[in-house]
């Protein structure tokens, strides 16, 4: 099978990745060897993170399941000097910050939900794992997948 662009892995990452390049008209095939939703860990999300899934028009299903928002962390130490707080924030078309939010998140809701949405806008997925790298000229340009 001739791809212009293989994503290895569907987590959140290559999902994204996938989107983005949908966007762009290019067509990519996702390799992601686990069946979803699975177990995994990183559930709290940054501003940055938030801003990708606005960038790709998900600020409403994000909304819709019900995520918690927040809008920032509060960092304890072992003191009251050293515990602060970091607001979650964002940048205008100026550069400028403003106040924002983002999510909190079940990875395995969360990652089946990207993939999913990947392969609804046009990313072809397939379940295995990608083995054997093809190398020509010092790149990277196939691989078997097993």
């Amino acid at each position: 099978m001739k791809t212009d662009v293989l994503i290895i892995g569907g987590g959140p990452g290559g999902s994204a990745t996938a989107m983005f390049l949908l966007n762009e008209g290019i067509k990519p095939i996702i390799v992601e060897a686990e069946t979803f939703p699975r177990y995994h860990i990183g559930e709290s999300m940054t501003g940055a993170g938030g801003k990708v899934l606005r960038d790709l028009g998900l600020a409403d299903e994000m909304y819709k399941r019900k995520y918690p928002t927040k809008q920032g962390v509060k960092v304890y130490g072992q003191s009251a000097q050293g515990s602060w707080f970091v607001p979650v924030t964002g940048r205008d078309e100026n550069w400028k910050l403003f106040e924002w939010d983002t999510w909190q998140v079940r990875r395995s809701d969360f990652d089946k939900m990207m993939l999913d949405e990947a392969v609804s806008r046009g990313a072809t997925l397939i379940q295995g794992k990608a083995i054997n790298p093809r190398r020509e000229n010092g790149s990277i340009t196939g691989a078997q997948i097993r």
